[in-house]
């Protein structure tokens, strides 16, 4: 999706900017007190929640829409660790900031997998037959989530 730039500058704070080539531009102070890694890390995600929250929600909404029909509380990105997605009983839908990284097709993968918790709230085969039904081919997407987790890490 995005070339990141990372730079050090004679700033106070962290700065975070998508450029328009397609860039994400960050730039971190040059001050000896600061975690980089973790600076960075915030900043990514920080990014990706305002940036990203609204390509997700188009895409739960479309699935939803189309194929679903339910009430949703809500939609909200995170930095999940644990999984990619979950989806509560009071229909709130929260995704990992971590598909930011991720290519589309394992996004909507994701959407669909806690679109269908909204009908079957386990991963029966009644749940699995919901998500097959969509997405034929989920598995191949279940296998480059799994195969590429760290490559959607930061």
């Amino acid at each position: 999706r995005f070339l990141l730039d990372i730079n050090k500058a004679d700033r106070d704070s962290g700065y975070i900017k998508l450029q328009k080539e397609g860039v994400l531009k960050i730039e971190i102070p040059d001050k000896t007190q600061y975690d980089e890694q973790k600076l960075i890390k915030s900043l990514l995600i920080k990014f990706a929640q305002k940036y990203f929250l609204g390509e997700i929600t188009k895409k739960v909404k479309h699935y939803n829409d189309t194929y679903f029909q339910k009430p949703i509380n809500s939609v909200r990105l995170k930095y999940n660790k644990s999984n990619w997605g979950s989806c509560s009983t009071g229909k709130n839908l929260n995704f990992s900031v971590r598909l930011f990284f991720a290519p589309d097709e394992v996004i909507d993968y994701v959407v669909i997998h806690e679109l269908a918790h909204l009908i079957e709230m386990n991963h029966s085969d009644r749940f699995w037959k919901i998500v097959s039904d969509i997405m034929p081919d989920y598995q191949n997407k279940e296998k480059l989530l799994k195969v590429n987790s760290a490559k959607y890490d930061f």
